[in-house]
């Protein structure tokens, strides 16, 4: 089969895949590769050619390896997800705030992502990263939420306590060791005014923040 007959298979057979996509991976614009596809490219066909049997070559391997490593990637119900999912189903139940801390490495946000796909709706999750504020935490929270998340910041509270409000459904902060005293506060509020559950999955070093600055994480620390 030809470049432009093995590419119009593999596109058929990853929806996943677009033009646009292939045409980024492969440095050319997408009219470019749209008509060398359709046999009617003006510029450099070889070059195009050769970059599509790279990219080709590329993604069969990437397929291989995937297919024969796949089992080192399956789920396990390790004792940290047993722990996680312990905490999660007392946060729940109990409508209460509930902390959980391990050292990096250990299965902490692959089994709060697990536990996450298992219960879908139910569970709002968010991951945080570093310098995150509290307008954009609570804008993920939102859109999280199913909401659109938008407006001012007191518009986004009101929103998402509306939302929330009585469903049961349970917070999972990850990453939570980035948060902010002011984005901490925001979670046990929406906690307060909806009666939902919370799990904060972090470092060691979040429990110690919270340890050592008691007076500003009381509300949190002391429940």
């Amino acid at each position: 089969m030809t470049a432009t007959a093995n590419l119009k298979n593999f596109l058929e057979k990853h929806p996943d895949f677009t033009q646009t996509r292939v045409a980024a991976s492969i440095g050319v614009s997408v009219s470019a590769l749209n008509s060398w596809i359709k046999g009617s490219y003006k510029g450099d066909n070889d070059r195009v050619e050769k970059a599509v049997s790279y990219f080709l070559e590329a993604q069969k391997e990437a397929g291989q390896e995937t297919g024969r490593f796949k089992k080192d990637f399956d789920f396990v119900e390790s004792e940290v997800y047993q722990d996680v999912r312990r905490s999660v189903n007392l946060a729940e139940y109990r409508g209460e705030i509930r902390i959980i801390t391990g050292i990096s490495g250990i299965g902490k946000s692959i089994a709060i992502d697990h536990i996450k796909q298992e219960r879908d709706s139910s569970m709002v999750l968010v991951e945080c990263y570093p310098g995150i504020r509290r307008n954009r935490f609570i804008k993920k929270l939102c859109q999280a939420s199913g909401m659109e998340g938008s407006g001012t910041y007191d518009d986004m509270f009101e929103d998402i306590c509306s939302r929330l409000k009585g469903t049961g459904r349970i917070l999972a902060i990850d990453e939570a060791e980035h948060l902010t005293i002011e984005s901490v506060d925001v979670v046990r509020r929406i906690s307060d005014f909806t009666g939902c559950g919370v799990v904060f999955v972090g470092l060691p070093k979040f429990y110690a923040e919270l340890s050592s600055r008691q007076r500003d994480y009381a509300y949190v620390y002391n429940r």
